[in-house]
C-alpha cells in the first residue's frame, strides 16, 4: 500500500516551546478545510489527548503504549474521534503508560520502527498524519521521527531554545546515518514569548 507522503512530526528537545499547540492548530486548520487528519501523541503527559477528547485516557483504556508494546492490539480498538469540536480528526491518545514503553521495546532489535508499522496500518484512510513527541529526546521522540516524512521544529525567541534546536537536529541526523531513513523537509516555527502562566507555556 502507498505511503500516505504527509507524515509530520513535531519536535523539540526543550519543552515550553509549544509543540502540543501547534500540533492542535494544525488540526483546527485542517479540520475547517474539511481534511482527515490522524494525531498521535506520543507524549506521556496526554495533553494533546486532552485537547481532542477532552480527558486523558485512564490507565484501564487502550492507549497508543498498547499498539507499540503488543502486535496483537487492534487500531479500531485505540483509535477515537475527537471531540464535536473537531470533525474529522482522529487520535491515537496517550496517558502515563507510555513512559514505560522503554521497557518493553528497548531489547527488541526494530524498535525504532514500532510507530511507522502502526502508522501504515491506517494512514491510507487519512489525508495527513501529525505526531506530537515530549520534550526529551527519547526512545519515544526517535520512533517518532522514524515513523515520519517530515519535521517541524518549534522555537521560541529566548536563547535558550537553541540548544533544543540543535539536539534535535542532530538526533535526525544520527537516525538517518543508522537507518537510511532522510525527511523530507526540515521545517522551523518561531513561537512568540508567552507570559510564565499562560496555556501556550504549559505544553510541551
Amino acid at each position: 500500500m502507498k505511503r500516505n507522503k504527509n507524515r509530520l512530526v513535531i519536535a523539540n528537545g526543550k519543552g515550553g516551546v509549544t509543540k502540543t499547540t501547534t500540533t492542535a492548530e494544525i488540526a483546527a486548520h485542517a479540520s475547517r478545510r474539511k481534511k482527515k487528519l490522524l494525531l498521535i501523541d506520543m507524549d506521556p503527559q496526554g495533553n494533546l489527548s486532552s485537547t481532542l477528547l477532552g480527558y486523558i485516557p485512564p490507565t484501564s483504556q487502550l492507549t497508543i503504549f498498547d499498539l507499540l508494546i503488543d502486535e496483537d492490539v487492534e487500531i479500531k480498538n485505540v483509535i477515537q474521534k475527537g471531540s464535536l469540536n473537531w470533525p474529522g480528526i482522529c487520535i491515537l491518545p496517550s496517558n502515563q503508560k507510555l513512559s514505560t514503553a522503554y521497557k518493553f521495546l528497548e531489547t527488541e532489535p526494530n524498535w525504532i520502527s514500532r510507530l511507522d508499522e502502526v502508522v501504515e496500518q491506517i494512514e491510507h484512510n487519512f489525508d495527513a498524519v501529525v505526531i506530537d513527541t515530549p520534550p526529551s529526546m527519547g526512545l519515544l521522540t526517535k520512533m517518532a521521527i522514524r515513523a515520519a516524512n517530515k519535521l517541524l521544529i518549534p522555537a521560541d525567541t529566548s536563547t535558550f531554545s537553541d540548544s533544543g534546536d540543535e539536539t534535535i537536529l542532530a538526533l535526525v541526523q544520527h537516525i538517518e546515518k543508522k537507518t537510511g531513513h532522510k525527511l523530507d523537509i526540515i521545517k522551523m516555527v518561531l513561537a512568540l514569548q508567552q507570559k510564565q502562566n499562560s496555556f501556550v507555556t504549559k505544553d510541551s
